[in-house]
Order: C-alpha cells, then structure tokens, then sequence
C-alpha cells in the first residue's frame, strides 16, 4: 500500500511541523469535536430518533465500520513503520560504509588516498548538510553526484599510477558502489508514501462512520461507545500520518549516523 509520493501524497507537509504528540492530539480532537457536532446536529437540527431497535442495528453498523477502518489503518500503520525502519537500517549501513571506505584509505597510506580520503570526508558532509534537507522534498545535490563521480574516477587513477596497491583502491572503489547504491535507496525512499487513494478511502470510511454514529440512540452507553470509537480512529489516523513520511517529523530518519561517522573520520585523520 506504500506508493510514490511528492504529488501523489496527500498529507499537507506542514503537519510535519508539529510534534508527535501534538499531531496526535489535534486528530483526536477533531474525531471526537467531529463525532460530537454530528449527534448534535441528528438529534437536535434533523430530530432524528429511531426505535431502541433500530438504534442497537446502527451501533452495531457503526461498530463494524469502525472495525474496518480500523483494519485498514493498523495495516497502513504496519507497512508505513516498515518502510521507516527499513530507511533507518539503510542509512546505518550507509554510515558503516563510509567508515570503511575512509579506513582502507588509512591503510594505503599514499597521497593519493589522502586526497580521496578528504573528497570522502566532503561526500560526507554534503550528504549531511547538502542533501539531506533536499530529501524532505525527494530531492537529491548535484554537488554529492559530482563528488561521488570523482571519487571513483580518482580510485581508478590511483590504482592506474599504483599497482602494488591496486587490491586496497578496488576495495575502496567496491565501498563506493555500495555508497552509491544506499544513497539511491535512500533518495527514492524519500519519495515513499501511502498513495492520496488511500488517504480518499480513509475520509470515505470515516465520514460513514461519523454518520452511523450520529444516529446511534441518546444513552450513555451508546454515546460513549461512539466517542470512544471516534478517539480510537483519531489516534490510528495520527500513528499513520506521523510515519508515513520517512524524513519528516519528529519520527523521521535523521543524519545522525552520518554525523557520527563523519566525526569519526574527522577524529582518525
């Protein structure tokens, strides 16, 4: 159910803005002000009122709507978290790579791998400070494509002028494949979002409910039970917004392996 996103995605980026918690609360809020304006609105606007009868099948209506909306977001919520951790992994295994690669430099111990060693140390940063705000909007630098070319161009030359250590350079130049490779990964997981589709159902599913709910008699059995429903859905919805965009938010990925290693490498040298 994760499709691409950008354009396609329909929860407004400013959401992201808030935290966790506050974006939670406000969809609980608006569920239960929602829900709450709706029975207001039958009972005392329309003058619904239906038979003790009728009222128990439209709770029982309501409660089955609820549970499939329910369904519906718990699943989201799964595939969403999924895609998180999956980007997590990534940029981890990203940091560990560029560690690597910075350590079979020191061992070469040539000028040469000194100079690629600092234009790693550069890819590095750029990733960091370039390219990683451009990810929020699917983005990639073409400052970080430049530098990623000239590595291994200069890799190459390297081991070209140096065959007695052309083993280490065809190492280093595997670990920039395997850079080259996450970063793409990353880059095209930034785009990585439930489809707008998916967000119209959910605003089908639950208007349906809210009007189920609306009509559902004026005891407080059956009241609450509808708040209740209502609240439940407002912090599915919230849980699936707040991870549905991999490096937004206060639960998006961060650089923070990649700072680590850059300091990393920055304490090596």
């Amino acid at each position: 159910m994760i499709g691409a996103a950008g354009k396609l995605g329909a929860m407004p980026f400013w959401v992201y803005d808030f935290s966790d918690d506050a974006i939670m609360a406000v969809f609980v809020v608006v569920m239960a002000s929602i829900t709450a304006l709706a029975l207001v609105l039958a009972r005392f606007v329309f003058r619904v009122r239906l038979r003790h009868e009728q009222g128990k099948e439209v709770m029982d209506a309501y409660r089955s709507v609820a549970s499939l909306t329910a369904l519906v977001l718990a699943f989201s919520l799964v595939q969403a978290t999924l895609n998180l951790r999956r980007v997590e992994a990534d940029v981890r295994r990203e940091a560990t790579e560029l560690i690597a690669a910075s350590h079979i430099l020191l061992q070469l111990a040539t000028p040469s791998a000194e100079m690629l060693r600092a234009h790693l140390a550069s890819y590095a940063r750029l990733i960091v400070v370039d390219e990683w705000p451009m990810l929020l909007g699917g983005g990639r630098s073409r400052d970080v494509d430049l530098l990623l070319v000239r590595l291994l161009e200069g890799s190459r030359a390297a081991a070209a002028s140096d065959p007695a250590r052309v083993t280490g350079y065809a190492e280093f130049a595997r670990r920039l494949d395997g850079l080259s490779d996450l970063r793409e990964a990353r880059i095209t997981a930034a785009t990585l979002q439930l489809p707008r589709a998916f967000w119209h159902a959910t605003v089908v599913l639950l208007a349906f409910g809210i009007v189920l709910a609306s009509l559902v008699p004026w005891t407080v059995h059956h009241l609450s039970g509808a708040m209740v429903l209502s609240c439940v859905l407002g912090v599915l919805v919230s849980l699936v917004a707040i991870v549905d965009s991999p490096f937004r938010g206060e639960s998006g990925v961060k650089p923070t392996e990649l700072r680590r290693a850059l300091d990393d490498m920055s304490r090596e040298g």
